[in-house]
């Protein structure tokens, strides 16, 4: 199924992609033009990521979203009740929010825990070519410090929970979406 304004193929991915961090960083500029101290939230700047990330989400499927939502997977039609209180699952299908099994949720978790391996040798070599000044580390530690248990908990919802669903449904929702809708084959979009 083809997009409203015609094919989506990568230079269009790219060019969304790019758009969607200009869109983030300028608005990050601008933000710590009127509030000097935005960049030192990690809240702050965690919820304004989402927002950016959620807006490019819906002005890219308002471009190249479905015509009409796809049918649900689902070959028994839902009862009213069910329709009412969940939806039927087709908005969530195009933003690439789907069920999966729950080992699939364990073995993400294991592969990123694996992962931690490489990344902290990287992470180190990096340090090691170019470390950080001092200051830079007293910035970063005060990024993640928070005065009470409430913004503790705000942080670890909008770092670990807001953020990357919002990128998820940009990226894996909104774009790859796109990319499939317009034929191109699962693997060539997920690269």
């Amino acid at each position: 199924m083809k997009g409203r304004k015609g094919a989506f193929g990568y230079p269009e991915a790219f060019g969304w992609s790019f758009l969607a961090l200009a869109g983030l960083l300028l608005s990050a500029h601008g933000l710590a033009a009127l509030r000097p101290g935005f960049t030192e939230d990690l809240v702050s700047l965690g919820t304004l990521s989402a927002a950016v990330y959620l807006l490019f989400a819906a002005l890219l499927l308002g471009v190249y979203g479905p015509q009409t939502l796809p049918e649900p997977r689902s070959s028994a039609p839902p009862d009213s009740s069910t329709r009412r209180l969940r939806g039927d699952g087709r908005l969530l299908q195009v933003l690439g929010l789907r069920g999966t099994h729950p080992l699939l949720a364990l073995l993400g978790l294991g592969l990123g825990v694996i992962a931690q391996i490489p990344a902290d040798t990287v992470r180190q070599l990096v340090e090691l070519w170019t470390p950080m000044s001092e200051e830079e580390t007293l910035k970063r530690a005060a990024l993640l410090t928070s005065e009470t248990q409430l913004q503790a908990v705000m942080m670890v919802v909008v770092a670990a929970c807001l953020v990357p669903v919002a990128e998820e449904i940009f990226f894996r929702g909104a774009l790859f979406g796109a990319l499939t809708r317009s034929g191109r084959r699962g693997v060539g979009a997920a690269v």
